[in-house]
């Protein structure tokens, strides 16, 4: 037995037992490790984010509320006395030109246009324009709720072309006016009388006046709308 040769360390039982101990003890430090490493908490101050800018849409504008109300702020009125000048057709289908909006109550403006009523033409609506060499104002009043309910054209120039647009400003508010009246209304205009007359055919027109002195004359039809 003391001969006996010696077995070589790897085939030890206990060699085995050591290797499995290290390799267990190395594998749990490093487990230890990590858990201590993402454990931690960092103190050190984070940069700061920049805000990223959103990027921005253009909307079609909606109607905007009054005080915080359903109510819709309500749109600039339209001008009914410049819409009027616009859409007219005289004859031969001619048009106004040199059409510009005024105020009739402004004293100190080019067209004012005054009315012995007290008050008749507060908040009235003007416009300006030309019809070949006729000067035409029109003023929209009689307000209601910011709506006009009158219409008043004056024209003033030569006879010959106040003769020619007379008929067709009548008719455009009181398409019933018979021809018969307008023609005798401007028979007495051409004989240089002041005619005050309102025919029973205007229906809807409320003042009718005509007038001539030699070659030029004016005219103003007075009509609801």
């Amino acid at each position: 037995m003391a001969n006996q040769e010696k077995k070589p360390l790897w085939k030890q039982w206990w060699f085995w037992v050591v290797i499995v101990i290290t390799i267990a003890a190395i594998g749990g430090g490093t487990n230890n490790a990590g858990r201590s490493q993402s454990g931690k908490v960092s103190t050190a101050p984070s940069a700061p984010t920049t805000p990223t800018a959103s990027p921005t849409t253009t909307h079609p504008k909606e109607a905007t509320t009054n005080g915080g109300l359903d109510k819709p702020i309500e749109s600039a009125r339209i001008n009914r006395a410049d819409e009027f000048m616009k859409n007219f057709t005289g004859p031969d289908g001619g048009r106004m030109t040199d059409v510009s909006p005024f105020d009739p109550r402004d004293a100190g403006g080019q067209y004012y246009r005054t009315e012995y009523r007290l008050g008749a033409y507060d908040g009235a609506q003007g416009a300006h324009g030309k019809y070949g060499s006729l000067g035409i104002d029109v003023v929209a009043y009689q307000m209601d709720d910011g709506q006009p309910g009158m219409m008043r054209v004056y024209a003033s120039g030569t006879s010959d072309e106040l003769e020619a647009l007379y008929p067709y400003v009548v008719r455009y508010f009181s398409p019933s006016a018979s021809d018969a009246d307008i023609q005798d209304l401007l028979a007495r205009f051409r004989d240089g009388g002041y005619i005050s007359e309102t025919p029973a055919s205007f229906a809807g027109v409320a003042n009718n006046l005509l007038q001539r002195t030699g070659r030029n004359g004016e005219f103003m039809v007075d009509a609801k709308i």
